[in-house]
């Protein structure tokens, strides 16, 4: 029994003293680039660092993720996962992990998705961010691969139509002479 609760306390231990900086350095109001590099100086993960400042402030979560993804731009998806899983706003955390983490918006548009954050909010996030959506959204039906090529009137299979030739009076498209101006 004495193991466990040792083991349990010790487990803990990392975790609380790394809130603690996190939550006075909050109070002293340091940049939050400096209160992840003080955190991470003591040996505590980007992601432990993201929950003590989401755990403290909630408000400064959408900066705590702008912080964690420029550290980690490879975790972007995950640690935004993360912030949604802590409590945050999903639009607040897709927009700044896309704004912070640019060449991995598609990976987290993509985490988003499987979330289940709507597509109409994450195309807003995405604007806000400065991405362009088309490059994130998969690409939409280009047309009817079973319509007729072009120069083909409808009804008829496979035959070109060709207009008639200017000035033969044939069509509808009135007199068959130029007009003077």
């Amino acid at each position: 029994m004495r193991r466990l609760l040792l083991g349990v306390v010790v487990g803990i231990l990392p975790f609380t003293s790394a809130f603690a900086d996190v939550a006075s350095d909050l109070e002293t109001g340091q940049p939050m680039a400096s209160i992840f590099s003080n955190a991470q100086a003591q040996g505590s993960s980007v992601e432990s660092i993201l929950g003590s400042v989401i755990a403290s402030n909630s408000g400064l979560g959408a900066e705590a993720v702008c912080s964690a993804v420029t550290l980690e731009p490879a975790n972007a998806a995950s640690l935004a996962e993360f912030a949604i899983a802590s409590g945050l706003p999903s639009s607040a955390v897709a927009t700044s992990a896309m704004q912070c983490a640019p060449e991995q918006a598609p990976a987290v548009f993509s985490r988003m998705q499987e979330l289940g954050v709507p597509n109409d909010e994450l195309l807003a996030s995405a604007l806000e961010a400065g991405q362009d959506p088309t490059t994130l959204l998969e690409a939409t039906a280009a047309g009817n691969p079973q319509a007729p090529g072009l120069n083909i009137a409808p009804g008829q299979r496979g035959r070109p139509v060709t207009p008639p030739p200017f000035g033969s009076n044939a069509g509808g498209g009135g007199g068959g002479n130029a007009s003077p101006s």
